[in-house]
C-alpha cells in the first residue's frame, strides 16, 4: 500500500472535523479534544504513510473545501507530527533516518485493530509479513524482527517504555519509542570518530 501511495500523482486527505476554511495551525484541545488538539486524521495509524509517501497531498475540510497542500503546509505539519520538513516534502529518502525516529512518529497514533499498529508501518520500513488478525501485540514484535533482518540499525533497541519492565529486548508497542525523535543511526566508523572527538581528545 505504501508503494501505491508513493506512485500516486496526488492524494486527498479529508479532515472531517475541520469546519473552517483554513488549515488549523494552532493546537486546540477545545475543538479536537479526542485527538491531542489536532484533527483526528493526524492521530490515525494508517494515515502516517498517506502523509509521507505521496509527492502531493491536498487537504480538505468537512465541506470538501481545499485548505492547503503538504508542501505549503510543511512547517505546520512538522509541528503536528514531529516529522522533519524535508521528509514531508521529499519522502523518506530525503534524510538519513533511524528506525527509532520513524517509530516515534507512530507513537501516539491509534488504530481500531491492535495489529494495525504494526501492519500500518510495514511500508515505511520496506518490509513484508503476513497480516494475521487475531495475533494482537505479537504483530509488533514480528514487525521488529523483520526490520532487524532487513536493516542494520541498532536504534530499534533504543526504545524506552513509560512503565519500566523486564523481559524482551523488543518493544511492545510504537508508544515505547515516543521519546526517540532525535535518535540517529550512526555507522561504526562515524561512531568511533565521534567517540574520539567528544570524549578522548578533550581529555588528552
Amino acid at each position: 500500500m505504501y508503494r501505491w501511495y508513493q506512485n500516486a500523482q496526488v492524494c486527498y486527505a479529508y479532515l472531517n472535523d475541520v469546519r473552517e476554511s483554513v488549515f488549523p495551525t494552532i493546537q486546540d484541545n477545545g475543538k479536537f479534544d479526542q485527538s491531542n488538539g489536532w484533527p483526528e486524521w493526524f492521530m490515525r495509524g494508517w494515515t502516517l504513510q498517506e502523509l509521507i509517501a505521496p509527492k502531493q497531498v491536498e487537504f480538505f475540510n468537512e465541506d470538501w473545501v481545499s485548505i492547503g497542500n503538504k508542501r505549503r503546509l510543511a512547517p505546520a505539519l512538522e509541528d503536528i507530527t514531529r516529522i522533519p520538513r524535508d521528509v514531508l516534502t521529499g519522502g523518506l529518502a530525503a534524510k538519513r533516518l533511524s528506525v527509532a525516529q520513524i517509530m516515534s512518529w507512530a507513537a501516539h497514533r491509534k488504530t481500531t485493530r491492535v495489529e494495525d499498529r504494526a501492519y500500518s508501518l510495514m511500508g515505511l520500513f520496506g518490509v513484508n509479513m503476513p497480516m494475521l488478525y487475531g495475533e494482537g501485540r505479537k504483530a509488533f514484535r514480528r514487525l521488529q524482527l523483520e526490520i532487524i533482518q532487513e536493516l542494520s540499525d541498532h536504534s530499534i533497541f533504543a526504545w524506552r517504555p513509560w512503565i519500566p519492565r523486564a523481559g524482551s529486548v523488543l518493544a511492545e508497542d510504537p508508544s515505547d519509542f515516543s521519546g526517540c525523535g532525535d535518535v540517529e543511526n550512526v555507522e561504526p566508523d562515524d561512531f568511533a570518530d565521534r567517540l574520539i572527538k567528544d570524549y578522548i581528545e578533550p581529555v588528552a
